[in-house]
């Protein structure tokens, strides 16, 4: 359903006072539009649709001081970017944490014998994890993670676009985050 501009300002002046009607129109016109651009940057369904549903609820709790300088739609993906970079900066922030601990661990000496097996234990499952990753998912953890690359300097070293580069790392993290919360849990 597209939207002219004059219909858009309509709406956005409706939705400010409250009118939910006007928010169902806004919904129902961008909604699938939202959905799919949010499953191709998360490829997860489930993620894609919290993702826009979190987005659209946004704009309905925010909805009086909203300032819309181009058109709805924009404001909507504007926020739907945001959470987006927000999912990739806690999943980057949530390997980190796993690292450090990883790290701190293999230096504590207090720990008993059956800590520091444990600990061994499960770095080796981590590690299997990370090895059956495909090859071009694997690569691109390990630079990431381990080698502190960003994706721009992932995408130049690999010859791929930046958009490939968070596709496979997005997966690598989506398989291996499980094993991560194990290994923290013990």
């Amino acid at each position: 359903m597209k939207m002219d501009k004059e219909n858009q300002l309509n709406l956005t002046e409706k939705l400010k006072n409250g009118d939910k009607n006007a928010f169902n129109d806004i919904f129902a016109a961008y909604w699938k539009e939202f959905y799919l651009f949010a499953l191709k940057a998360t490829n997860s369904p489930s993620e894609a649709e919290d993702l826009v549903q979190d987005s659209f609820i946004d704009l309905w709790i925010k909805r009086e001081q909203i300032a819309i300088c181009t058109s709805v739609k924009q404001y909507i993906f504007g926020i739907i970017k945001n959470k987006l970079y927000d999912k990739i900066r806690r999943e980057r922030l949530f390997v980190q944490y796993a690292q450090r601990i990883i790290h701190d661990l293999q230096k504590i000496s207090w720990a008993t014998p059956e800590q520091k097996y444990v600990l061994i234990e499960n770095q080796q499952i981590l590690n299997k994890k990370i090895d059956l990753l495909p090859e071009r998912c694997r690569e691109i953890f390990i630079l990431n993670k381990f080698e502190d690359l960003s994706i721009n300097e992932i995408a130049e070293k690999l010859k791929l676009s930046k958009q490939t580069v968070k596709n496979q790392l997005t997966n690598a993290v989506n398989l291996i985050k499980p094993h991560w919360q194990k290994l923290l849990a013990c």
